[in-house]
């Protein structure tokens, strides 16, 4: 067993392969922000139930969970780079899927869940090497920047380009907007190249994992998404029927998203100068105080105003959150397992909370699910479980990592 003490070393970064990286993000931001923002909105004024929504939810993440051990198999047998490669098969699968919900209406439910499924072996075969990329050739010195760069790239894209969205989907549904997406997501897939500073080292373990990735960032990452339908899909419903718009929702996003430009590269830079720790923990309080008001806000323009008072304080906890995960990722030399183990806390989080929020609602215990919005608070005051792990370096006691 090897002790490494976590410090700012490890191989230099290529800076072409960060360079297609950031064109990479570029690329399926340009997708992603146009059909993942409005997809299960749409779904929903569809028809389907919010049941209906929280069973898609629940069947990628068990999805995920399945097929974890079979991906870092295939990961070690065909490399990082042709496994990421081999999303294309979900994306296509994901894509038919979606599309037969429209096509076949009377199997509706059963393609909206194959749908979901098809997405988990999508996201996992493209998340997982993609994480473990970011963590190799990133540099640790320029952690907080990189990451901060990497979300103004993404946020560059998401603010003109949901409001055409949303006023696209309005006029001629999702499957016109889906269909750029999909295009774009394979077109994006041949822009990496991997070398052997993405490799995976070891089988695949879950015990092993367990006991070589910080406990911090498996609390973290397991409480986070706990109460992940609330703190994504239901959330976006939830501003939809107040905003009664797809077109007026684009235009929430697109502006919301163009104030975290500034917010990204502040953070970043500050998360580089270790100065950001006390902005952090108290972002953390602050942002979790927006899920608990929310409830008792229904006027469209007030829960706008919430989102920029109390809601971009998260956005402040982002970047040194994930500066720190990379960080150790990279110092641990095994990038892939650490971003295997994120998965397994991830999505372990997400099926455990999505199927004790069905169960609540099943029983009817709470009326409307809108009440259940407070749990989103959850989501934000999990990130305090890395918080010694913020400033680059765990403070005294937990200085080392076993891998």
């Amino acid at each position: 067993m090897i002790r490494i003490p976590l410090a700012t070393g490890g191989a230099e970064p290529t800076t072409a392969e960060m360079r297609r990286y950031y064109f990479y993000n570029f690329l399926v931001s340009l997708a992603d922000t146009g059909n993942g923002n409005f997809t299960m909105v749409y779904f929903y004024f569809h028809g389907f139930s919010i049941m209906a929504i929280l069973g898609a939810i629940l069947t990628y993440g068990v999805t995920c969970l399945f097929i974890l051990k079979p991906v870092g198999v295939l990961i070690e047998r065909v490399g990082p780079e042709n496994a990421f490669r081999l999303h294309i098969i979900s994306e296509i699968a994901k894509y038919g899927a979606l599309v037969s919900i429209f096509v076949f209406p009377a199997g509706g439910l059963m393609f909206f869940l194959l749908w979901q499924c098809a997405n988990g072996f999508n996201v996992m075969l493209s998340r997982i090497p993609l994480t473990a990329y970011f963590s190799a050739y990133g540099d640790n010195r320029a952690r907080g920047s990189q990451v901060g760069l990497t979300n103004n790239i993404q946020t560059i894209t998401s603010v003109l380009v949901p409001v055409i969205a949303g006023a696209l989907i309005q006029q001629t549904g999702i499957i016109l907007i889906t269909t750029i997406a999909f295009f774009v997501n394979v077109a994006a897939t041949f822009i990496l190249r991997f070398d052997g500073h993405v490799r995976i080292q070891n089988p695949v373990r879950f015990r092993r994992l367990l006991a070589n990735v910080p406990s911090g960032f498996t609390g973290a990452f397991f409480v986070k998404t706990l109460p992940y339908p609330f703190a994504a899909d239901l959330l976006s419903i939830y501003i939809a029927i107040a905003l009664h718009s797809f077109a007026i929702l684009g235009i929430f996003i697109g502006i919301r998203t163009a104030v975290t430009i500034l917010l990204n590269y502040a953070a970043g830079r500050m998360t580089d100068a270790h100065t950001i720790r006390p902005f952090f923990f108290w972002s953390v309080l602050v942002s979790s105080i927006f899920w608990l008001v929310l409830p008792f806000v229904h006027d469209a323009w007030a829960i706008v105003t919430l989102q920029f008072t109390f809601g971009l304080a998260g956005l402040v906890t982002s970047i040194p959150f994930e500066s720190a995960y990379h960080n150790v990722a990279k110092e641990s030399a095994f990038p892939i397992e650490f971003a295997v183990w994120r998965e397994v806390s991830i999505q372990m989080g997400l099926v455990l909370g999505t199927a004790a929020i069905m169960l609540v609602l099943a029983s009817g215990l709470v009326p409307d699910w809108r009440a259940l919005l407070p749990l989103g608070s959850v989501s934000a005051l999990a990130l305090l479980f890395a918080l010694p792990y913020i400033r680059g370096a765990p403070e005294p006691g937990a200085d080392i990592i076993k891998a």
